[in-house]
C-alpha cells in the first residue's frame, strides 16, 4: 500500500458549502472558476487567462479566483 504524503485527517474539514462560501464572502449562487496551479511556461496559464475572458463574458455573476 502507497500512503498519503500528507495526514489526510488532519485537512478533512467538511464543512456545508453554503457556509464555506459565507466564510470566504462568495455569494451562494455565483459560479467559480479556480486555478489551483503553479505558473509555469509549461502549465501554458496565457492560453487559461484567454479562455476566461471567453468563460466571464459568456457566465454572468460568475467569479474567477486564481
Amino acid at each position: 500500500m502507497i500512503h498519503h504524503g500528507v495526514d489526510t485527517e488532519l485537512f478533512n474539514h467538511s464543512i456545508p458549502r453554503e457556509v464555506a462560501r459565507r466564510k470566504i464572502g462568495l455569494p451562494l449562487n455565483a459560479k467559480v472558476v479556480l486555478w489551483n496551479d503553479r505558473i509555469s511556461p509549461k502549465k501554458d496559464l496565457e492560453t487559461f487567462i484567454e479562455s476566461m475572458e471567453h468563460v466571464l463574458s459568456e457566465m454572468k455573476g460568475s467569479i474567477h479566483i486564481y
